[in-house]
């Protein structure tokens, strides 16, 4: 079987930046029940944070991977070069995400890219195997925007700030 009319015609629409409407494992437990072994096999290997980079028998997945794959190369040559104070070539959307605002508007930016070449995909895939990955990806998504907690972010970056202070301090004694 590889159209799943029924699984996909039941999943409640995804939008950026809104609340995962539930967790990566309960959408894998229910794909289990719809899915042939080998389609499932592929959707489970489709971990946007632990993407492997081999071949998959699934066209869409390879075509993320590649784009991940690129996302985190340029990322990564952006990051080099300001720690080296070097000269980087990357695109404008590119050099604009990543040089204005703080982190967390940063991060949802480059998830909004993501997002977008997500459902660039999409367009062309409806009720098959592929379709159900890329809405997969997309929950990824939204599950990590949601573990974005600011009260929380803040009492751990405060309590960093504590250590280094206190840290600071001892070395500070230590040498008078």
């Amino acid at each position: 079987m590889d159209k799943y009319y029924y699984f996909v015609s039941q999943l409640p629409y995804l939008k950026f930046e809104s609340e995962p409407p539930f967790t990566r494992e309960e959408f894998l437990e229910e794909a289990l029940k719809w899915m042939t072994p080998g389609d499932f096999s592929a959707l489970a290997g489709a971990n946007s944070n632990k993407m492997v980079f081999a071949e998959s028998r699934q066209q869409v997945l390879n075509e993320y991977k590649d784009f991940e794959y690129n996302f985190r190369q340029i990322i990564f040559n952006y990051r080099e070069a300001v720690k080296n104070d070097t000269e980087v070539r990357v695109s404008e959307t590119f050099w604009t995400i990543l040089t204005e605002g703080n982190p967390l508007e940063v991060e949802k930016k480059l998830s909004c890219l993501k997002w977008g070449f997500i459902e660039s995909l999409e367009v062309s895939h409806h009720f098959d195997a592929a379709a159900i990955i890329l809405y997969f990806l997309k929950l990824q998504i939204l599950e990590r925007l949601a573990s974005f907690n600011k009260v929380k972010g803040r009492k751990i970056f405060d309590k960093l700030c504590e250590i280094s202070l206190a840290t600071e301090e001892k070395s500070v004694q230590g040498k008078i």
